[in-house]
């Protein structure tokens, strides 16, 4: 399901603006700036990685995964559900490597794994701490 900034951007008012700003490369999957914006230079990289390892890039003061504007760029659409990296590397953006997966399928990608059991992952919920 496309997130409420998504609904924010449809993609025949925001692909114009997004194709302005950045090149996508889809066999690398590699997002280059075509104009110089504040913070970066024309035809460096775009976006930066955050702590969770997943690229991010700002257009227009909001923040965007790659991986999102990656689907979009290529799909013209916004993706319905989740993105999944299929090769579990959270940087590696080629269109090749995204596959749309629902919350409970990308959970089974964890790294947390509870006495050998896939897709487990720990719970802020104290009475609970491990769910599936």
């Amino acid at each position: 399901m496309p997130t409420a900034r998504d609904l924010r951007y449809p993609p025949e008012t925001f692909l114009p603006v997004l194709e302005h700003y950045l090149d996508y490369s889809p066999g690398y999957g590699v997002f280059t700036w075509l104009v110089a914006v504040r913070h970066a230079a024309a035809f460096s990289q775009a976006g930066w990685v955050s702590k969770k390892g997943y690229r991010y890039i700002s257009i227009e003061n909001d923040r965007f995964l790659a991986s999102r504007l990656a689907w979009l760029m290529v799909h013209r659409r916004w993706p319905d559900d989740e993105i999944d990296h299929i090769n579990g590397d959270k940087l590696d953006n080629c269109v090749d490597n995204l596959r749309l997966v629902t919350p409970a399928q990308n959970r089974q990608n964890t790294k947390r794994v509870r006495d050998g059991l896939k897709g487990a992952y720990r719970s802020t919920n104290t009475a609970h701490p491990w769910m599936a």
